[in-house]
């Protein structure tokens, strides 16, 4: 069980609440509210703060990628898999998947091909978007597991990156087919046997598992953690966990539009840059893990209290 930690108190990641009971689907009337905000910047890169997402952009990009993989032909309840390090476009591309009908999946950057095609297999994966430099095993899953290298799509939202074959559709090809209304339910029964993600454990006992989280299961963390104890403070976050992680869900994906409070996002998890971007941005709240924690007596010089 991870920690969240504010400057308030340090508490588990769950605890009874009283809060009533969403039946909304995830991307809900709700969080459409709270992406209408024209200038409000959600996501940020807290290496290049130029780069980052307004909630206004992300509810358009949101749109696009919902005509986009259905003009791919994505079906309801098929799933998208992504293999990228953390980006300020990945929660995007989580919402966009899940928009259109779909299941999102994420990958470890760091399996081998082996991996990455148990993945493929396990959450039987229509689509697969990956970083440039991460293409390599992704395409050697994909031909192992029968997966076509058109449904391979390259993950460059910053343009940068080229593909391994000609004509390999990239991240703005899904953003040219317009933009839809996301798939939309309002009942309890619905939201509590719908999938919205297959999050992966990290395999300690053999190869990596899918656990299967519903729609119901996201808003009910979110409302559990975020919305249940009321906060007195605007919250900012650092997203240095690996966004595919279930210790990021829903804190990287949802909450953040949602409550329209901005994260800032590393890469990856750098202990001399998490305690920089900390004094830097004023972080108020983050999630870690154990190893995080214990790491933190080998730079003792930045204040974050």
């Amino acid at each position: 069980m991870g920690l969240e930690i504010n400057k308030h108190r340090i508490r588990p990641g769950w605890h009874r609440s009283s809060a009533p009971r969403s039946t909304h689907l995830l991307i809900s009337k709700d969080l459409t509210q709270s992406l209408t905000s024209p200038i409000t910047q959600i996501y940020i890169s807290a290496l290049n703060t130029s780069n980052n997402i307004s909630a206004r952009r992300a509810r358009t990009a949101i749109r696009q990628l919902a005509a986009g993989f259905q003009a791919l032909g994505l079906q309801r309840g098929e799933c998208v898999c992504i293999h990228s390090f953390n980006d300020i476009w990945y929660p995007i591309f989580f919402l966009g998947v899940i928009a259109a009908g779909g299941v999102y999946a994420g990958t470890n950057p760091a399996y081998t091909a082996h991996e990455l095609a148990h993945a493929l297999q396990t959450s039987k994966a229509r689509f697969v978007l990956s970083q440039a430099d991460l293409m390599g095993p992704v395409m050697k899953a994909a031909a192992g597991v029968g997966l076509e290298r058109e449904r391979v799509v390259l993950f460059n939202p910053d343009g940068e990156g080229k593909g391994v074959f000609e004509g390999q559709l990239q991240w703005r090809d899904l953003l040219g087919h317009g933009e839809r209304e996301w798939e939309r339910f309002d009942d309890l029964e619905t939201s509590r046997n719908t999938t919205a993600a297959l999050l992966f454990s990290s395999g300690t006992t053999g190869l990596p598992k899918a656990a299967m989280l519903s729609h119901y299961n996201f808003v009910a963390q979110h409302t559990l953690l975020y919305e249940a104890p009321k906060r007195p403070y605007k919250a900012v976050r650092l997203v240095a966990l690996p966004m595919f992680h279930a210790a990021s869900a829903p804190v990287a994906h949802t909450t953040p539009l949602k409550s329209g409070e901005k994260s800032y996002v590393l890469p990856r998890f750098d202990l001399e840059k998490w305690f920089w971007a900390h004094e830097k941005y004023g972080v108020t709240d983050v999630a870690m893990v154990p190893p995080v924690s214990n790491s933190f007596c080998d730079l003792p010089r930045y204040d974050v209290g």
